[in-house]
């Protein structure tokens, strides 16, 4: 079960270990709001404003960020798994090495491990006769 805070005004808020799979904060205005130690998966962050968002150690599993700017969020120790945006969202956010790799699907690159073995061909005739 979730809670439906949709449009909701945030100012100077800590969410401190808040259990809140499957909220609605779509369309929310989020000033100076910290999640610490938060499980909010599957929740929707779509058309949000925020300013001052933090997320430490939150689990941001399936969550929905479709039309809210990520630029300046740092999303390092959060877990992403699943999360659901259309890609422009990921600009400017901070993420850690292998977190890139598990959203460079929204930015429509295929990863391939696969050795490449690459063919060269060289013709060693002479080009100008003797």
């Amino acid at each position: 079960m979730g809670s439906v805070f949709s449009a909701a005004l945030w100012r100077h808020v800590l969410f401190e270990e808040i259990s809140g799979e499957y909220c609605s904060l779509s369309g929310g205005d989020f000033d100076k709001i910290h999640f610490k130690q938060c499980s909010v998966t599957n929740s929707s962050f779509s058309d949000c404003k925020w300013k001052q968002v933090q997320f430490d150690k939150t689990d941001l599993t399936s969550c929905e960020f479709l039309h809210t700017s990520l630029k300046g969020v740092d999303l390092r120790d959060c877990q992403l798994n699943g999360i659901r945006l259309a890609g422009p969202e990921l600009r400017g956010a901070m993420v850690t090495s292998l977190q890139a790799v598990e959203l460079s699907r929204f930015l429509g690159l295929e990863i391939n491990d696969d050795p490449i073995i690459c063919k060269v061909r060289h013709d060693f005739r002479s080009r100008n006769p003797s």
